[in-house]
Parts: C-alpha cells; structure tokens; sequence
C-alpha cells in the first residue's frame, strides 16, 4: 500500500484490530506505519487489547515523497508466538479521525461485480458510510467498534455497556421461565411499566388480559401494579413507594408493615417498679393507625412489662410511645416491635 503524502499536510493514521492473549503476556502490540523508503519521517501508533478496538495518529509530512504503510508485532524482538489482526486501516487528511468506509476502489468493484438488485441495497452515503439493506445478512458476530457490545449470533450471547431494551424477552426453561414484559400486557388500564414474571414453562402470563397465571415470583418496576385475578403461589415484590394490589388487596409492603427495636430506659419509680418511655416513628407514616405487637428482651432476672403509652397520642400512624415497667431494678429493656395497618 503506498500513497503520495504532501511536505507540510498533517494526516491522521487510524486502524482496527487485536493481538491474542500470547502476544499481550509476551509484551507485544500491533503496530502501524505510514514513511518514505529513506524515513525521513513517518506516523505510526500502536495498539495492544485482546479484543478488537481502533486508534488513530496524526502526523505532518516532513517532504513531499510516496509512502508506505507496514503492520507488524512490535517489538520484533523476543517471542514471535502471538498473533497480531489487522481488520482495516485509513489514512485521511487532516488531524480528524473518521469511521471505515470503503475505498472507492473497492465501492466500484462491488458496483461491477454484483448484480443490479444487489447493488441497488448497498451504496455510499453522503457521509462516507456505507449502508446496506438486506431481507438477510449472515454474521457470526454483531460488534461495536471498541469491542465492549456485541451480539453473537452462533451462541445467542448479548453483551452491551448501559444497553437499553425494550419489548417483551423471554428466558426458556424446562420447568420455568422468566418473561419480561410491558404490564399494559397483562393489566388492563395499568400504569405503564415492566414486569418480570416468573412462570410455568408451558403457560405464558400475557395470555390475556386482567389475569395472572404465575406460581412463582413477579417483580414490579412500575409505581402501582393491580392484578385482578391471581391463582398459584405467587410471591410479589414492590420498592418503598410502590404498590401492589392482588385480588383487592394491597399487598404488604414497607407502606402497611414495618418492624424494628428501640431500647427503652426505665429509671423512673419508686418501691420495686420502675419504668420509662421510647417513642419510635414510622418512615414511612401509615394512612391508617397500626396494629402493634410488642416484644421485651432482658438480660436479667427482672420481671418486665411493655405496652402502648396510654397517654394521648400514644398510638398514631406516625409513631407509637412504648412504655416498659420493671419490677426489681432499674436497667435498659429492648422492645422488639411489629406494626401492621390494618386493611
């Protein structure tokens, strides 16, 4: 490959390609140049990934001179075990690296040697690339330029950095499968979202609408999820915030059940009992007052006692005021406590 480069014009080298693992341990990259048969100067880069990535370099011609182009492993030095692959190069005036295109060499034979209706679905844009328009294309492997997204189409492998799908996909198994899908599918009127279902192998859960045939897991996305008509064991899953009804009723979610533990000190009384108050707040705040169940944990011999405080506002839907009483002596007392909203 030669080419006539011009004393002053600054021109920019730019190829694809890979070195296999051997040739990376042995310290090797692929290597390219562009320089006269004396070298007086010359533009060259290198590369050195497993996987097929570009790089570009630009230059100024020192004098006005023909010029070759040579790709090899460098250094050529050492251990000549690894490969390096070349897929293509370019060189272009200017110091802006742009995309492959074909050479007009190359666009012309394809004109000439296909025929009309083949030519007619592969053509240079205005851009410089070419596109092509096929009823089929066979590939093994569907790749971005820097090798980090790709499709292979002979084992079905999908890989892609920040990919965004959309549709409905289905993962096959013998006994269950997993399908995500838009909830408009299975929800009449549901607000729009995605749902992952996981389900019998032999039924499909988007059958139809306003029921759910699903003996496993559903996982909601979407900030209310309404199911009409639910059969099977199903397990259902909803973030802070979201909401998720089943047959009528609302499932339980950190909105309507909440638990914890507060340690409560009883330093106050006299004669033998003693007793002292925690209040704990409800994140996030019930719409309705709960139903509370309560449970002391004590590390000595000491008779206690824990309940609601009477007092006013001892119960709210934002928070509830635990009263322990001991009797004995005084000390620390751990509540562990459950609150339900009532439906």
């Amino acid at each position: 490959l030669t080419a006539q480069l011009i004393a002053g014009q600054k021109y920019t080298l730019t190829f694809s390609g890979h070195v296999d693992q051997q040739a990376k341990n042995d310290g090797k990259s692929l290597a390219c140049y562009v320089y006269p048969s004396d070298w007086s100067f010359s533009g060259n880069t290198t590369l050195n990934t497993t996987y097929d990535s570009e790089t570009s370099v630009s230059f100024v011609a020192g004098e006005t001179k023909e010029c070759h182009f040579n790709a090899y492993l460098f250094p050529s030095g050492g251990s000549r075990t690894g490969k390096a692959t070349l897929n293509w190069c370019k060189l272009e005036v200017g110091d802006r690296a742009t995309d492959w295109t074909p050479a007009p060499e190359d666009r012309a034979y394809l004109v000439n040697t296909l025929s009309p209706t083949q030519a007619d679905g592969m053509w240079l844009g205005s851009d410089g690339k070419l596109n092509i328009t096929a009823t089929q294309i066979k590939a093994g492997k569907l790749q971005a330029k820097n090798g980090q997204s790709y499709f292979d189409l002979d084992s079905g492998e999908i890989v892609g950095r920040n990919a965004k799908m959309s549709g409905r996909f289905v993962s096959p198994g013998n006994i269950v499968s997993a399908t995500l899908g838009n909830t408009e599918q299975i929800i009449n009127g549901a607000t729009p979202g995605q749902t992952l279902v996981f389900h019998p192998a032999s039924t499909d859960p988007f059958a139809g609408w306003d029921y759910l045939n699903s003996y496993s897991a559903l996982i909601a996305m979407q900030d209310e999820l309404a199911i009409n008509v639910l059969r099977g064991g199903l397990s259902l899953w909803c973030g802070t915030g979201k909401k998720i009804t089943a047959n009528n009723y609302e499932v339980y979610s950190k909105k309507n059940i909440q638990c914890g533990y507060v340690d409560v000190n009883s330093n106050s009384g006299s004669s033998g009992n003693y007793y002292g108050t925690a209040t704990v707040y409800f994140s996030p705040a019930f719409s309705k007052i709960p139903v509370p169940s309560l449970t002391v944990v004590t590390s000595d011999a000491t008779r206690v006692a824990a309940s609601i405080d009477s007092a006013s506002e001892g119960l709210t839907a934002n928070s509830m005021q635990n009263r322990v009483v001991r009797q004995g002596g005084k000390g620390t007392t751990r509540v562990f406590w459950t609150a339900i909203e009532p439906r």
